[in-house]
């Protein structure tokens, strides 16, 4: 581990399966709703109500031997999680620029809709082409904890 990954992202999960060699893990979506005075008001807010239920388990590897039931803490560098970033964002963002550039060229406004389009479709192909996925690992398991 370099010193640009010595900064860890962590978060609490519960085992909702475990095999020999895999867990799934479900995690808590955290957002900063809950703790702003505008929550009752804003556009997030209400999104965040709209899609806060929905679970998605993690498959990782069993590496300490976790339990159905056990909490566990996942780690993630920060480094993988400003890369993926980049990827979800930067490129489709970049995609749409650049097509939106071309397209004005060749035809001023219709052309700038249309190649900005392109653009982001294109951003999207190459992220889901080239883009690795870093799950994140378990650092502890902790035994018939409730959190």
């Amino acid at each position: 581990m370099d010193a640009i990954d010595a900064a860890m992202q962590t978060s609490i999960g519960r085992v909702v399966r475990a095999d020999a060699q895999w867990v799934w893990v479900e995690t808590q979506r955290e957002s900063g709703c809950s703790s702003c005075a505008a929550k009752g008001v804003c556009g997030s807010s209400v999104l965040e109500t709209l899609f806060s239920n929905r679970h998605v388990p993690i498959r990782l590897p069993n590496t300490h031997n976790a339990q159905t039931g056990d909490m566990v803490e996942l780690a993630l560098p920060e480094s993988a999680l400003l890369r993926q970033s980049l990827w979800a964002y930067g490129v489709p963002l970049l995609g749409f620029i650049v097509g939106a550039m071309a397209g004005q060229a060749l035809d001023a406004e219709l052309g700038a809709i249309v190649g900005s389009m392109l653009g982001l479709a294109g951003g999207f192909g190459l992220t889901r082409r080239f883009a690795a996925i870093q799950k994140p690992h378990i650092m502890k398991v902790y035994k018939g904890v409730r959190l």
